[in-house]
């Protein structure tokens, strides 16, 4: 490997951006803990050893949505992070080519993410605690959920900022908030439910509303479901009333829930888009038989669309002849 950027300098350790020989991009990270990560270390009861195992994702979660991350030593024998860099992350991917939302992309994303979850929650035992549009990367049209450096206590990331209270203020679970308090799945479905609502609605809630965590949940819930009914799409809603509760004993318990409903809601989207299609596409003449897929549908539709036009402009260049 060839070294290629420095990525930054973090609480636990020096990131360096690397070219393998294949021409991937490896973001590799060297435990050099400051004094603050050092106090972390001390008050958690946490070795070297256990800081940098807890950063293991293994390759398997590649397949679940996940950015898997290795850890092995170098000739030296010190520990080193290594998972893959991707450029693209989340941000305005969901938007179509006019700037406006793709609701059928979103819950597409939202599945997919959730999938992620599912996996992290109930196969690694574990919760992310850092949900944000900078933590799920996109692999061509894949999101990917990395950058488990809040449960695990070490970031492959820019920040030098510890983080004493539990993921990106603008997406942070009410509970997260507190000193010293630990994230569970729960804390990542109140996380991810409102980078869900951003995604749709382009707001945050903590800009809206900067006192909102400090309210009781009664009350904060009945200012967040105002605003599920004003901004958000019927059938986004449900979904954000439940994932958005501030008792988190009342929202889903984990992805899987999640991840159920999502679907649920992709499903619609996507039927909406092949009935539409299918009434335009008989419109031009074309019948077919049995489902087929919207992908296809729309390609036959241009191309309908496109034969239609070149037929119109060859009659409008005879009659001009």
């Amino acid at each position: 490997m060839c070294i290629r950027d420095r990525l930054g300098y973090g609480c636990w350790g020096v990131v360096d951006e690397y070219t393998d020989l294949a021409g991937q991009k490896w973001a590799i990270k060297r435990f050099a803990p400051n004094e603050i990560a050092k106090r972390q270390m001390l008050e958690r009861n946490l070795t070297e050893e256990d800081v940098m195992r807890n950063e293991a994702i293994p390759l398997s979660a590649a397949q679940h949505n996940l950015v898997p991350r290795i850890i092995e030593r170098d000739k030296n024998g010190e520990l080193y992070v290594g998972m893959p860099v991707y450029d693209k992350t989340l941000k305005k991917v969901y938007l179509d080519n006019r700037g406006k939302r793709d609701f059928r992309k979103i819950a597409e994303i939202g599945k997919n993410v959730a999938d992620a979850l599912v996996y992290l929650h109930e196969e690694l035992k574990r919760a992310h605690g850092d949900i944000k549009e900078d933590n799920i990367i996109m692999d061509n049209e894949k999101p990917l959920l990395t950058d488990l450096g809040s449960s695990t206590c070490i970031s492959v990331g820019r920040s030098e900022n510890p983080r004493d209270n539990i993921g990106e203020r603008l997406y942070r679970a009410p509970e997260c908030f507190e000193q010293g308090s630990c994230p569970d799945t729960r804390s990542d479905v109140f996380s991810f439910s409102s980078l869900l609502y951003t995604m749709l609605t382009g707001k945050h809630l903590y800009k809206e509303h900067s006192n909102l965590h400090e309210l009781e949940a009664k009350e904060a819930n009945k200012i967040i479901r105002k605003d599920i009914r004003k901004y958000v799409p019927r059938k986004f809603r449900k979904i954000l009333r439940k994932g958005l509760d501030f008792d988190r004993n009342k929202r889903y318990y984990n992805g899987a829930e999640l991840k159920k409903d999502l679907e649920l809601i992709r499903k619609f989207w996507e039927d909406k888009n092949f009935y539409y299609i299918a009434y335009v596409l008989k419109k031009y003449g074309l019948e077919f038989k049995g489902i087929i897929h919207t992908d296809y549908l729309i390609k036959e539709l241009l191309g309908i669309i496109e034969r239609r036009e070149g037929l119109q402009r060859s009659e409008d260049e005879n009659k001009s002849g």
